[in-house]
């Protein structure tokens, strides 16, 4: 689903769902914030150190769902020769499959998520090194209509699923090192 395909009052419920996360995320993670990418994409971002950010948004391609990352140097390009996401990639790909049993997801490698999506997957894990990229879990819900819903039923159901994403991550991130 491109970006244009999405309604304006979508993408208005979109922004008013992730600040109603970000009040509910701030309990726990008082340095979140609500951000707006260079691209003019809304997104929660949440601080793991002061380079490394866990971050929510929405994923055009996954209209009834959303994204949650860990991404090494948001917004900064990866240089040409590899940098810390690519290194990062590497010491967290033999953690993966652990990760996604505990997040009731799936790992994916090469697939797009338009046909993740037509397999009938409603969770999965990607690892990318790619300037937004990092480990990322996207998270399909059956149980929320995104335009008929409230957005404090929506959060409701949408905020245990990313305090479960970061605190799985969080404690992955506790047993390896970090690329310098």
């Amino acid at each position: 689903m491109s970006k244009s395909l999405i309604s304006f009052e979508s993408k208005q419920k979109r922004i008013l769902i992730l600040q109603s996360l970000l009040e509910s995320l701030k309990t726990h993670y008082p340095n979140a914030i609500f951000d707006k990418s260079k691209e003019g994409r809304y997104r929660l971002l949440i601080p793991y150190t002061t380079k490394d950010q866990f971050i929510v948004d929405f994923s055009f391609e996954v209209p009834d769902g959303i994204r949650m990352g860990f991404v090494l140097d948001i917004d900064q390009p990866e240089p040409r020769d590899g940098g810390r996401r690519k290194e990062f990639q590497k010491i967290i790909a033999p953690y993966l499959s652990q990760l996604a049993k505990v997040l009731d997801a799936v790992v994916i490698k090469k697939q797009k998520n338009e046909s993740i999506i037509k397999d009938g997957r409603f969770s999965w894990i990607k690892n990318s090194a790619h300037r937004r990229m990092g480990l990322h879990q996207y998270r399909r819900f059956s149980n929320i209509n995104f335009e008929n819903d409230s957005v404090d039923d929506i959060t409701i159901v949408i905020l245990p699923v990313i305090e479960r994403f970061i605190k799985s991550v969080s404690e992955l991130l506790t047993k390896i090192k970090l690329p310098n």
